[in-house]
């Protein structure tokens, strides 16, 4: 709008009779495409960073959860003892065959294997103290599948060239 001054001293607003021009509209447009594709062009990074950090979080309690069945199982009588334990994305036990097709799960190999002999350790100064025979080595093998499929023969998951692997050894 445009104020303009009449003959007897007022003001009266005129509306301006053009749009705007084309380069304005091709400079508006362009700076309007620049913002979209710098926007674009972060969410590959985004989503990465997303989906590690829901892993990374799941990690703590898959393995309480794992930690917690194995401290209320009875303690084994012959090594090495080998496991497998599914969990949904929502960190739920869960079974091969409960799986749907294409699901997102996390896999658990849980190897228990003796604590090794204090005589093959070189002695230190303080000396190695034993552990005697009520322990052993539990290792955590934790594989996170995006797109989970299930063999329909076999009941086993299918290789995932996209499986992330996440590695955690306690002793207990």
């Amino acid at each position: 709008m445009k104020l303009t001054k009449q003959k007897n001293n007022r003001f009266s607003f005129k509306q301006w009779s053009r749009g705007f021009s084309l380069p304005e509209l091709a400079i508006a447009i362009g700076i309007a495409g620049v913002a979209l594709m710098s926007t674009v062009g972060l969410m590959p990074s985004l989503m990465d960073s997303e989906r590690d950090s829901g892993l990374k979080s799941a990690m703590p309690q898959l393995t309480s959860q794992v930690i917690g069945e194995l401290r209320s199982a009875n303690f084994p009588t012959s090594f090495p003892v080998v496991q497998e334990r599914l969990f949904t994305a929502s960190c739920e036990p869960t079974t091969a065959t409960a799986v749907g097709e294409a699901a997102p799960i996390y896999r658990c190999d849980v190897v228990i294997t003796q604590v090794p002999s204090t005589a093959a350790l070189p002695t230190q100064s303080g000396g190695v103290p034993s552990v005697g025979n009520n322990s052993c080595l539990v290792r955590l093998d934790f594989t996170y599948y995006a797109e989970a499929r299930i063999a329909p023969t076999t009941s086993a998951i299918q290789p995932d060239p996209n499986a992330k692997i996440v590695y955690a050894t306690l002793s207990l």
